[in-house]
């Protein structure tokens, strides 16, 4: 992934994407849903498909709510 860039003078965001998505998925956060929304943005794929791009939003909308009320409730 990252660690690639120095050698091969590419970071494969791919294997970037998919690692953030399972994070996102496996240990919900804001964080972690940001970054999964701009590592996709960096790959396109969200500019091939309008639906990923506000599936995308929706999440980091509700992971925000979540963290607002687990912080509230606390």
């Amino acid at each position: 992934m990252d660690i690639q860039r120095p050698i091969t003078g590419v970071t494969n965001r791919a294997a970037l994407e998919t690692l953030c998505g399972l994070l996102a998925r496996h240990v919900p956060s804001v964080g972690g849903t940001v970054t999964l929304a701009v590592v996709t943005l960096e790959t396109g794929a969200a500019e091939q498909d309008a639906t990923l791009e506000r599936a995308l939003v929706r999440t980091v909308d509700e992971a925000v709510v979540r963290h607002l009320v687990t912080t509230l409730s606390s």
